[in-house]
């Protein structure tokens, strides 16, 4: 909730493959190195003044369900999860349960906040991260920790038009005990149709990834990507394409 969007839009979409398209309903088929899953996201309408009710099926890796409620300069989120095991046919012999719970306070020029998922089979914390972010018409950046604070992430994007998308993105991840390991990874998007929209992105590890997305309807987006790996023997590392239906 926190992170800079906008950077994540432009760099993260190659990792998830597609969009991450926020909606009340929607349906989501792809097939990313071999496997295949089919999503399913839902949100319902207001119980309570700011408050709403968010659902998410991934078949067969996981399900989500999480209460939001959100005001005028915060927001806090608590949910529980399921998450299939790592090993074992069907991607695992069962399912871990999580808890999670973030929350974000600010205003339009900056906030802060915090992610904590906590894996109650293994009654360790998955996941803990924190961050803020400055944010203005045209440039955001963001300092976050993640991975446990194992890792600091320092993020920019500049909005170069709007009516077209054309924006620019750059990010350094420090992780801190893989040996000091440093990624800088660069990105760029442009929509040469209104109803297409290309990104392309680079990193210091040899490392090509592209996506095209298309809206072939109002409520049908489609969108394919790639990612060369110059260091592998198979220099094609990832391929993979999702199908999203907006209800």
């Amino acid at each position: 909730m926190y992170l800079a969007a906008r950077v994540q839009t432009v760099l993260g979409d190659f990792a998830t493959q597609g969009e991450r398209i926020q909606a009340c309903g929607g349906q989501n088929v792809a097939t990313i190195g071999g496997h295949e899953m089919l999503g399913v996201k839902m949100q319902a309408p207001e119980i309570l003044p700011g408050v709403t009710t968010f659902f998410r099926f991934t078949i067969p890796d996981s399900c989500k369900v999480e209460l939001r409620f959100l005001g005028d300069y915060f927001g806090i989120a608590g949910g529980v999860e399921m998450q299939a095991c790592e090993q074992g046919p069907f991607r695992g012999k069962g399912y871990n349960p999580f808890v999670n719970l973030s929350g974000v306070a600010g205003n339009t020029f900056f906030s802060l906040g915090t992610d904590i998922s906590f894996n109650v089979a293994t009654r360790n914390f998955d996941e803990f991260s924190a961050g803020l972010s400055f944010n203005s018409p045209f440039l955001i950046s963001a300092l976050n920790l993640d991975d446990k604070l194992d890792a600091v992430k320092a993020s920019c994007h500049y909005t170069f038009n709007p009516l077209t998308t054309t924006a620019i993105a750059a990010e350094l991840n420090h992780n801190f005990s893989e040996n000091g390991a440093t990624t800088i990874t660069v990105g760029a998007q442009h929509s040469f149709f209104p109803f297409t929209l290309m990104k392309v992105r680079v990193n210091n590890e040899a490392k090509i990834g592209g996506l095209v997305r298309m809206e072939l309807w109002e409520k049908l987006l489609v969108a394919a990507t790639g990612e060369l790996d110059f260091r592998a023997p198979n220099k094609i590392s990832k391929i993979g394409m999702s199908i999203n239906f907006n209800l």
